[in-house]
């Protein structure tokens, strides 16, 4: 019988549950529809339209990356997640700061989504609003229009006083409710179970309730019936066109109040903001955005520094930039980025030798470990990469520290000498000269020796060479100098041959690129005839000698590759 059963049309032969959906009841849900069991949860019976048809409410529970960017700023600037009452919304700062860039700034992140509310140029909430709704799909018809303020006219004093604060077009749903009432007699909950229905093409609810909408809305007009007719099937005509994927002004109001908190804080704690949003970044794009917003607003981001680098991105007030945060780099958790940033709130250090006993002796970083965030510049207000390996060279040398004899023969003839003898003696108990030092202060002669690294000034690796070397540590390309000289040196992350789709033949090479200089990612074309002379692979570095934008894509005309 079941098998047979399963043939039959609409049968329901299988169960989901929806991602963000939870139904809020008056009454008991168990008996008066049935539930079921998933995954430990109560589960409604009822699909989500049967759920409508039966006047279920129904939220949408949405996890949204844009809030938590937000609460994080607040706990950074150390105030409570704001409250709508305690926002001015006339600020005039915010509004200018909003249209001046789209990084950060929830729903108008992309490019046409901005250009639009730049074209509005908005200054209330709910302009934000009207935008937000005319970008769907629900909105091609007239959002050109809408966007330069240009006034609709229905033909219907009514509707046009239902769709007044729209410039005279439907928007929202609830701009449908109110015509389907207002204009139309309908009650609430018919009028919603209409409007559901033309937005899903179920055009058999619109049939059903056609008599008593042309009836309503002709009881509520001055023009004759057959006149009024056409009036109210050109209106539901619009209402069909307009209804795909139409915003509810709730949601819309809802999403603008974030649009304009994200530009409340981008404007006035720029600092925080770009910390909170590079940490909750969900992919390459917001890092880079990220970088981008940094460097419009003067705020520098740095790779990880002592001092400044915690576990995630962190920033520092007075020097006004962010440093990334140790977790990025293999092989170095959050326990250990805690470890290190405790030591540098907790002591100051004129030696690096100094920090290099504490490191042995307070913290978990192992010798692979510290050899990387050498390696990417960690430490780098200590002295050059080449300095500091000699540095803990020395420090290993004497045992950490904790050396209790050295062998004169090691020492004797270095320019460590003098420091050793100082900090030691080379008798023996019966007054004759041993072949080793007994060393009475070990880390005074590490900090001396390390005086004497110092003194030598000792260039520091090539740009080639720390570039690899930051590449090798953290997985991606990321070592930038900042300096204005090094921004047309390109690491290679990546290179595509680029194909005509006439024939298939190869005529150029997309390259991908991140800059020395800078730090921004950039994707340049190369021409075969060019790329032929001088081949380019990923991971070399190349000079950028001369470019050319063409329409929408960067052709490098002129590079060398990189000779330190």
């Amino acid at each position: 019988m079941f098998y047979y059963y399963d043939g039959l049309v609409g049968t329901l032969s299988s169960q989901s549950v929806h991602p963000a959906g939870m139904v809020i009841s008056n009454v008991d849900l168990d008996t008066e529809f049935g539930v079921f069991m998933k995954d430990g949860e109560r589960c409604l019976i009822l699909d989500m339209e049967d759920a409508h048809t039966a006047n279920l409410c129904k939220y949408d529970l949405l996890v949204l990356k844009t809030v938590q960017v937000i609460r994080d700023t607040c706990r950074y600037i150390g105030e409570r997640y704001p409250q709508t009452y305690q926002m001015d919304f006339a600020d005039p700062n915010v509004w200018e700061d909003m249209v001046k860039s789209h990084v950060g700034l929830f729903q108008f992140e992309a490019k046409h989504s901005f250009d639009n509310l730049k074209k509005f140029q908005p200054h209330s909430v709910d302009d934000i609003t009207l935008v937000t709704a005319a970008i769907r799909p629900s909105g091609a018809s007239y959002r050109d229009e809408l966007l330069a303020r240009h006034a609709h006219h229905n033909g219907s004093t009514l509707i046009d006083e239902i769709l007044k604060d729209n410039y005279g077009y439907l928007v929202y749903q609830e701009d449908v409710l109110q015509i389907l009432m207002r204009a139309c007699g309908l009650d609430g909950s018919t009028s919603d179970s209409v409007r559901r229905g033309i937005a899903k093409k179920k055009m058999d609810i619109l049939e059903q309730y056609l008599p008593a909408i042309l009836d309503g809305y002709c009881s509520n007009s001055d023009k004759p019936r057959e006149e009024a007719e056409d009036e109210a099937r050109e209106i539901l005509q619009v209402i069909e066109d307009a209804s795909s994927y139409m915003f509810g002004r709730n949601h819309a109001l809802g999403y603008s109040l974030l649009t304009w908190y994200t530009a409340y804080y981008r404007c006035y704690h720029p600092l925080e903001f770009i910390t909170s949003f590079l940490n909750n970044a969900a992919n390459d794009e917001d890092i880079l955005n990220g970088t981008i917003l940094a460097k419009q607003k003067g705020i520098q981001i740095v790779n990880p520094k002592f001092g400044v680098s915690r576990g995630d991105y962190f920033f520092d007030k007075e020097t006004s930039r962010i440093a990334k945060g140790l977790k990025s780099i293999k092989y170095i958790g959050e326990a250990v980025a805690e470890e290190m940033y405790r030591l540098s709130q907790e002591n100051t250090y004129d030696h690096f030798s100094d920090l290099l006993y504490n490191i042995a002796t307070k913290t978990t970083l192992d010798s692979r470990q510290l050899d990387i965030l050498i390696k990417i510049d960690f430490f780098s207000d200590f002295g050059n990469q080449r300095e500091l390996f000699a540095i803990n060279n020395v420090f290993v040398f004497f045992k950490q520290g904790s050396a209790k004899q050295i062998r004169k023969d090691l020492v004797d003839g270095t320019q460590f000498e003098e420091a050793v003898r100082r900090h030691s003696t080379d008798r023996k108990k019966d007054g004759t000269e041993a072949k080793s030092y007994t060393l009475t202060d070990p880390m005074a002669i590490v900090r001396e020796c390390e005086d004497e690294v110092k003194k030598v000034g000792m260039s520091d690796l090539s740009l080639v060479l720390k570039a690899r070397n930051f590449m090798e540590a953290m997985g991606y390309p990321g070592y930038f100098t900042g300096q204005e000289q090094d921004r047309n040196k390109l690491y290679v992350k990546d290179v595509f041959p680029v194909k005509r789709r006439s024939d298939g033949e190869v005529f150029a090479y997309n390259v991908l690129t991140f800059s020395l200089g800078s730090g921004i990612e950039s994707s340049m074309t190369i021409m075969k005839k060019a790329y032929d002379t001088d081949p380019v692979k990923k991971d070399d570095i190349i000079v950028c000698k001369r470019w050319h934008r063409d329409k929408s894509w960067f052709r490098m005309d002129d590079y060398t590759h990189y000779i330190a």
